[in-house]
Order: structure tokens, then sequence, then C-alpha cells
């Protein structure tokens, strides 16, 4: 239930005090100052980060040696697992990787012998080409021969042995030619050949720099898994990493078989331990739904624990506040950072939560003790030509021990009495020797 701060010192009944003198302690001096509207709401504590710390690789665990209240560090070894298999799955990937290897180096081998057929081939298409020039060099020469004599046969200048011999030669040539351009055209289905065999090299080289890539990531897979058979305590923490952790719990012992998990689930995975951070110590509360509407980040919040009942409230602002409010209980769910570098808060603890939800600035306030409550309304007892004179005043917000008031009898200099309880009347003396204490100086003594 909520429980508002507010003005509760109701004079039951006025002493009549005789007439004399007051000492100037009873008179203090109204100041200026921020009066706030609280709100009262229980609370607890809880810890800034709790973790459950998992295996990641399954074995025996040994030289294991942490237990409740225990201080961990990220990236402290905590414990070892005795895991033969994964060392066995290291040096089978280690075969898998020699072997990818050496069938690599085969296929480039292949692929090198199919380059150097190419370069044989390049060599035999050169030369027939020359030869094909060569032929038809000769082919062109006979026939410009043929060609004359052939002429000298028409003019009877030249036998017709000498036409056909001419002739022949011409035919020789053109035979030669023809060869020539027939072996050169067998090497081009050599070249179609070749071009498959390389590509089938290329392709059988491409997969075999595939199959040693995976062997190479299986190894490296193994060898990262191996790792985990030494415990480490992970990074902890959101965004500022966090220097230690508590042990909150213990949950095995050396010799145990631990079941490792994959990083994807814990269903069915025992914990090693959970460890706490406490500072800073997370104080939740529950905001109704009538008072959230005033709740925002950076809200002034203080809180008070049940289990230091002399300790001053700790001052603060809100931290985080949830998007939504609760469907089961209509509350807004608010969250405060204390500091507790020594360790004093324990999570779970019993709190108040205290909320502004208003804030009235610079406003006249004197001590709740000096304004006196009852059917008549509120009033204070100012100093008037050497007299207590009652003054009626309008109260504000009650903050702590201090109380917002307003009138037009009463200023900052205004010396008005304390402590309303002691029994002051209306008209009783009072004689000032010394400067009157300010009510900054007195509230709450």
């Amino acid at each position: 239930m909520v429980k508002r701060i507010v003005f509760l010192s109701v004079v039951l009944s006025v002493c009549m005090a005789a007439q004399g003198e007051e000492s100037v302690s009873d008179v203090v001096i109204p100041t200026r100052r921020d009066v706030a509207d609280w709100i009262r709401l229980p609370g607890n504590t809880e810890a800034d980060i709790e973790v459950s710390l998992f295996p990641r690789a399954s074995g025996i665990l040994k030289d294991f040696s942490l237990d409740v209240g225990d201080t961990v560090k990220p990236g402290q070894i905590i414990g070892h697992i005795d895991a033969p298999d994964m060392e066995q799955d290291i040096k089978l990937a280690e075969s898998q990787v020699v072997y990818a290897k050496a069938e690599l180096l085969s296929v480039q081998s292949q692929l090198e012998r199919v380059k150097i057929r190419g370069v044989e081939l390049d060599a035999k298409e050169s030369i027939a080409k020359a030869d094909i020039g060569k032929e038809k060099a000769e082919l062109e020469l006979a026939q410009k021969q043929y060609d004359r004599i052939k002429r000298l046969f028409e003019t009877s200048a030249a036998t017709d042995e000498e036409r056909e011999k001419h002739e022949l030669t011409v035919r020789v040539n053109q035979s030669e030619v023809a060869a020539a351009e027939t072996k050169l055209t067998a090497m081009k289905a050599d070249r179609l050949i070749l071009e498959k065999d390389e590509s089938a090299a290329r392709a059988s080289v491409e997969s075999a720099k595939g199959k040693e890539a995976i062997a190479e990531a299986m190894l490296q897979r193994a060898k990262v898994l191996y790792q985990f058979t030494e415990v480490k305590v992970p990074k902890l923490g959101l965004g500022k990493e966090v220097a230690s952790a508590k042990v909150l719990k213990r949950f095995v012992s050396n010799g145990e078989l631990i079941a490792g998990g994959n990083g994807s689930s814990k269903a069915g995975q025992q914990p090693l331990v959970s460890v706490v951070v406490n500072d800073p110590i997370r104080v939740i509360a529950d905001v109704p739904e009538g008072e959230s509407s005033s709740i925002h980040d950076g809200t002034v919040v203080q809180a008070l624990f049940t289990a230091f009942p002399k300790d001053k409230p700790i001052l603060g602002k809100i931290a985080r506040i949830a998007p939504s409010l609760s469907d089961n209980t209509r509350t807004l769910h608010i969250e405060m950072d204390v500091p507790n570098p020594d360790g004093k808060l324990r999570a779970g603890m019993m709190a108040y939560v205290e909320v502004v939800t208003d804030l009235h600035k610079q406003v006249l306030a004197v001590p709740q003790s000096a304004v006196q409550s009852g059917k008549k309304g509120f009033a204070v007892f100012k100093v008037f030509n050497g007299k207590y004179r009652r003054t009626p005043v309008e109260v504000g917000y009650a903050d702590h021990g201090w109380v917002e008031v307003r009138s037009e009898e009463l200023t900052e200099n205004t010396q008005i009495f304390k402590d309303v309880s002691k029994g002051v009347s209306d008209g009783a003396a009072v004689e000032i020797s010394k400067p009157p204490v300010a009510a900054l100086e007195t509230a709450g003594k």
C-alpha cells in the first residue's frame, strides 16, 4: 500500500506558557529551498548481475575448487575437463588436413601437365601454320612457272614434256598445302580435348582447395572446442566490463561427469556455479498506476534499508523504467543503482523506496516542528514586538522535516518559534539576545 509522506505534526494540546522569556535557541528563520512531494513504496534489492556459468566441453571435472562466497574475475581459470575424445578429434582433423593437402598437390600436378600439353600444342600449331605458309609460297611459285610454260607451249616455245612437268609440280604443291591444312585442322580437335582436360583439372583443383579449407576449419574447430576443457570465467556485464564477482551457489564437485553445451541450448545442462555482482546493487520497486504518469528517467528517488534503520537515505535517480505496466498488478517497475563498494548491501534485502512525484522550487519552508496544526488550521508563532504572535499559514508539501508555507506575513527574515511541541502561546514574551539560528541549521535537530 502506498504510504504518502504527509505532514503529521499535530499538536493535540498547547501548554499555556507563563509570560516570560524564551531562549534564543528556540527561534529559527524560514529559508527558501526545493520542496518535493514523495511517495513511499516497498521495495527490495537485486544483484546488478547474476550469471550461471555453464561448461562448453563434456568430460570429467578436475582442478575445481570454487565455493560459495569466493571471488572470481573474468578470464580466471576455475577448472579443467578431462576429455580424451576431444584430443582424438584433433588428431583425426590433423590427418584429414594432411590428406587434403596431398590431394590438392596431386590435382595441381595434373593441371600443370595439362598446361604443358597446351604449350606443346601451341608450338605444333605454330609449326603447322608456318608449314602452310611455306607450302602456299611454293605453290604460288610453281603456279607462276606453270603459267609461263603454258604460254610458251601455246607458241611452240616449250615442249609438252616441260608443260606436264610443271603441271605435276603445281599438283604436288597443292597436295602438300592441303596436307598441312589438314594437319592444322586435326590440331583443333586436340585443342578442344585439351580445353576440356584443363577445365576438369581446374575444377579438381578448386574442389581439392575446398576440401583442404574444410579440413583446416574442422581442425580449428576441434582446437577451439578443446580450449573449452580449460574452464574460464567469461566477461560479465552490459557495456562496462565487471572486474569481479562472487560465487552465489556451487552445483558440482571434482570427479563429476560434466555435460557440455554447444551454445544453442542449456536444456539438460548442469551449471558449475552461479555468480553475482552486487556493486552497484539494484534497488527495485513498483509504482502504482495512479502515480506512474509522474515517473520518468532521472526522477529523484531515495532508498532506505530495513537492515540499516539508522543509516541516512541514499539519494539518487531512477536508472531504468519498464516500458509498460504489469498486467497483473497495474504497477510500473522502476530501478535505482546504488554504489556498494564494500558489499554492505546484499541482494534480497527489503527497502523503502521514496520517489519524487512533484517538486516546488525555491519556496519558503520551515521545520515541520515549527508548524502548529489544529481545528483553526495551520499556524506558526512569529516574533513581533518582543512577543510570539500566532500567524496562520497555508501549507504545501511536507518533505522530510521541512514544510512549505505560504503567508504574506512571513519572509526569509521572519523569526519564528522552532518547536511548538515545547509549548508556546499567542502573546508569550521573548527576548532575543543573539541572532536567531537559521532554519536550515536547526531542522531535524
